[in-house]
């Protein structure tokens, strides 16, 4: 079990550092920390399984500014860990994943807070023209919180695997069942966050065709996809026809009106 621990630590962390190190990689999202999740406990199915399903939950979370939302890596990692261990499928890490994630936010706000104190240094640094002592700072700081989630992630799996499966034991099936009813209600959660950061009049037409589409015509998720696709190629195509159209136009007026001047 403590191995087991250690890789998954092992995994949040890589992880965390892959999108502060290397830009925004995408490696904190819950389809490819569960599925690395999955593959270190021997489960590469139900991981992938996992992370997708947790994927449409937290479609809508993401990092804007300053904003701190729940920690998608920390939750879908110890969700994903939980549900494998004690043979659990999606509903238990359904229900462990959401409250882990907004308890990690807590972590991350309170490193936040920690790591204003290093503005003073900072401040110093930029004046004497210290750029590698900042990116020192950056990446340090960085390193420290990813080490933290690891840590805490490390320890969650290796105290609490055992804990956990006497408490999933002493479950009655009726609430086993309801949390299977619930699983199935999250993702529709995750569709309306989503929504609500993109909704518009404008794009209201195209939400109600994706639900003829799947609805009447039966018609596939994927097949969808790639009918959005090719309709936001035509319309690409045509907002370039239009500038060009407009640059033509544009072009012609001023050639009339030195034709004129002369």
């Amino acid at each position: 079990m403590i191995v087991q621990a250690l890789l998954v630590g092992l995994v949040v962390l890589l992880c965390f550092l892959g999108e502060f190190y290397l830009g925004y990689t995408m490696t904190r999202r819950p389809l490819v920390v569960s599925a690395l999740v999955g593959l270190v406990l021997g489960d590469l199915k139900t991981g992938i399984m996992i992370g997708a399903t947790l994927e449409l939950v937290f479609m809508g979370v993401v990092t804007i500014g300053a904003a701190t939302p729940p920690d998608t890596l920390t939750g879908s990692a110890l969700g994903t860990a939980f549900a494998i261990l004690v043979g659990q499928g999606t509903e238990l890490a359904f229900t462990l994943a959401i409250p882990i994630s907004f308890l990690a936010q807590f972590l991350i706000v309170a490193n936040f807070i920690a790591r204003a104190n290093l503005n003073g240094r900072v401040e110093k640094h930029i004046e004497s023209g210290n750029i590698k002592a900042i990116e020192r700072l950056h990446l340090g700081a960085s390193l420290v919180l990813g080490l933290i989630l690891a840590a805490v992630t490390t320890l969650a799996i290796a105290l609490g695997h055992d804990v956990m499966k006497s408490f999933i034991d002493m479950i009655p099936q009726v609430i086993i069942d309801g949390l299977n009813v619930a699983g199935g209600l999250l993702p529709a959660v995750g569709f309306a966050l989503l929504l609500k950061l993109m909704w518009s009049k404008q794009m209201a037409m195209y939400y109600f065709l994706g639900f003829i589409l799947v609805s009447y015509f039966n018609l596939p998720i994927l097949a969808v996809a790639i009918a959005g696709v090719i309709l936001a190629g035509i319309f690409y195509q045509e907002g370039n026809f239009r500038l060009l159209n407009m640059k033509a136009a544009t072009t012609c007026n001023d050639d009339e009106e030195d034709l004129f001047n002369d």
